[in-house]
């Protein structure tokens, strides 16, 4: 086994980040805004860079790519979770916060691919990492920088590989249009049926996915955002067994993001949304953003799924009818594989929405073994309101 530091220390343009490094690192991500065919987004971290790491792991770590002048040219994020994984209990590795200036130097950034191979190559032999063998990354598809950076990058050098494991849709909902629903869904808050229950079925694995919740991972996350399970939107079938939850969860304490360009998806909302009492999206200004999160179902078949997504959003707008116009959410964010078609599929019942596809990479060196993630159209239970 080998220390963190140690590995560090065999790079002099790598360093590993502290608290103290706090504001230059903000400094440094004010600068980057993030740029899909979509629009542009940036994120701000105030007060804390670091508080987002501890959200998304038991351990984070964040390292500093140094040009000459000890200018921070780019950074990078790893955290540690403990999930299940092809049915067992182990440790999950998590690459983050990917971010480079355009005046980074080049020996810097030749070090910063040295290091991540070595990183990803060593991991499961480094003592902070918790003997960790399984690493995600996840991408935006329009993100044309990172996957320059990172996925057509893999050369007789480089070795590290991102390899697809899921695809998915980041599906923001703006609001929907007061069309009458033929039937409306019966749903439950989670205090009718208790956490107990919550937790057996979001450990669970009806989808029968490579990824699922524990329960440690569960309440490590209720101690971090603070939300109680009587919060959760919870779908019974006639026996009373659960078949489907939800919690809506915000992501503002750690991190606010603010539209830099707007797409025109969203811009041509702005002239009739408070209409129907929807607050209005400005560029630059923080966006309030829900995450229906913790969010399985037992079916995996696309119209059904998409016919409780609907009686999600229907009990989440119903609730937000008691707060003021301002005080509501501008999106609430959710996330289906890929090949059901959310987006469209909520566009056809009157929702205003627009779709960002992303992938899940795993990131290994090896060549194919035990490690091996399987690719499927499951959803994982990956929570992107920390990721």
């Amino acid at each position: 086994m080998m220390r963190l530091a140690d590995l560090v220390s065999q790079f002099d343009r790598v360093e590993l980040a502290t608290v103290a490094d706090n504001q230059r690192i903000l400094s440094f991500i004010d600068d980057i805004a993030m740029q899909t065919k979509e629009g542009g987004l940036g994120i701000d971290r105030n007060p804390s860079f670091f508080s987002l790491g501890k959200a998304q792991g038991d351990h984070s770590f964040t390292f500093l790519f140094l040009n000459p002048n000890n200018s921070i040219g780019g950074i990078g994020c790893i955290s540690i979770t403990c999930m299940q994984v092809k049915g067992k209990k182990q440790w999950l590795g998590y690459c983050s916060d990917l971010k480079f200036t355009r005046k980074i130097d080049p020996e810097t950034r030749r070090q910063f691919y040295k290091f991540f191979e070595r990183l990803i190559n060593e991991f499961s032999n480094i003592e902070e990492l918790q003997s960790c063998r399984y690493i995600l990354a996840s991408i935006f598809d329009g993100n044309i920088a990172a996957k320059k950076a990172l996925i057509a990058k893999k050369t007789k050098k480089n070795q590290v590989e991102h390899r697809p494991l899921y695809s998915y849709e980041n599906v923001n909902i703006l609001m929907r249009l007061p069309f009458p629903r033929l039937k409306k869904q019966s749903f439950v808050k989670g205090s009718a049926v208790g956490k107990e229950r919550i937790i057996e079925f979001l450990t669970s694995n009806p989808e029968n996915a490579e990824i699922v919740w524990t329960r440690q991972e569960i309440e490590r996350r209720q101690k971090i955002a603070n939300f109680s399970f009587d919060d959760f939107i919870v779908k019974l079938d006639n026996d009373d067994t659960i078949v489907a939850c939800g919690l809506l969860l915000s992501d503002s304490p750690f991190r606010k993001m603010r539209i830099h360009r707007m797409p025109k998806s969203i811009k041509l909302t702005q002239y009739f949304t408070p209409v129907f009492g929807r607050p209005t999206i400005k560029e630059k200004a923080p966006l309030k953003i829900a995450y229906l999160s913790f969010l399985k179902m037992k079916t995996q078949e696309a119209d059904e799924r998409s016919h409780l997504i609907d009686g999600f959003l229907a009990e989440i707008y119903s609730e937000e009818k008691q707060k003021a116009r301002n005080e509501r959410f501008h999106i609430v964010n959710i996330q289906e594989p890929k090949q059901n078609h959310l987006g469209k599929s909520l566009t056809r019942k009157g929702y205003l929405c627009n779709s960002l596809p992303s992938t899940i990479y795993q990131v290994t060196t090896r060549e194919p073994d035990a490690t091996a993630l399987v690719p499927g159209q499951q959803r994982l239970d990956f929570d992107v309101v920390f990721h």
